[in-house]
């Protein structure tokens, strides 16, 4: 057998790879009551910001995250996290 594929060879390595992975639904929380202004929305993802920054998740996921909807004053929630976090990237589906 091939050691790459002998789990006594890789267990070390897995042993110390750790990976923190959040899952958080923004809506229901107390970050979102309702349509909100801009303000309100900034408020809002700054708390989520410092949220993500403090924790330092090596992935992130997210739901009912918007982008351009009237409920969230027409602000692209992925691309202000992703300006205001150390993430640089992000892939988000529409329903």
């Amino acid at each position: 057998m091939n050691n790459y594929f002998n789990s006594n060879f890789l267990y070390p390595l897995f042993e110390k790879l750790q990976i923190l992975v959040k899952s958080n639904n923004l809506e229901g929380k107390v970050f979102f009551k309702g349509w909100q202004n801009k303000d309100e929305v900034f408020n809002n993802l700054t708390g989520i910001a410092d949220f993500i920054n403090r924790e330092q998740p090596d992935i992130l996921l997210v739901q009912e995250i918007d982008v351009q909807s009237k409920r969230t004053a027409y602000i692209n929630q992925i691309q202000w996290l992703l300006d205001h976090t150390y993430f640089n990237y992000a892939a988000y589906a529409s329903v």
